[in-house]
């Protein structure tokens, strides 16, 4: 009779073997969450971003312009989309963003690798009084690391916003 306890060395190989394989079979599906969770998370910020544009126009009877940000916190400008976006409410209807208009959100530049393609919607969002959107179009955000990971936003005519998932180039 042994009075000792414990594990051999044999079953403790065994059981770091498990646990390799077991990782292996993991690590894919575990980065494919990762990346998929922060494509969800810039997606929903731009949808966020849409539904309070739309809001803010209906509250307050007046237009709201989603910019280009030109890559300051007050300016917009005609760079790529994945620069960063501002809200902001346009009080003289000439979608320019004059001194004294009210910036109501700024959105800073995506992380490198990630890219905002828009088909219809050049530089400028503008949502009327009554909620609709002009022009029409969509966004497709891509991580350009990640192969085609990516998300589809369709901005109506009535000003609503859709997200699905996207192939990317």
């Amino acid at each position: 009779m042994r009075g000792d306890r414990g594990f051999t060395l044999i079953e403790l190989m065994i059981t770091i073997a498990v646990l390799a394989v077991l990782l292996v079979a993991v690590a894919p599906a575990m980065t494919d969450m990762i990346l998929n969770n922060r494509m969800s998370a810039f997606s929903s910020d731009l949808m966020a971003d849409l539904a309070a544009a739309r809001s803010e126009a209906l509250k307050r009877s007046q237009r709201v312009v989603i910019c280009k940000n030109a890559g300051t916190d007050s300016t917009c400008g005609t760079g790529a989309w994945q620069a960063g976006w501002l809200l902001y409410l346009d009080a003289d209807s000439d979608t320019v963003l004059d001194t004294g208009e009210t910036i109501l959100r700024v959105r800073q530049a995506l992380p490198g690798g990630y890219t905002i393609n828009s088909a219809g919607i050049a530089d400028t969002l503008v949502v009327r009084p009554v909620g609709l959107a002009t022009p029409t179009g969509t966004f497709r955000i891509c991580d350009q690391r990640a192969g085609n990971f990516g998300r589809l936003i369709t901005v109506s005519a009535a000003g609503r916003a859709s997200v699905a998932p996207a192939t990317c180039p």
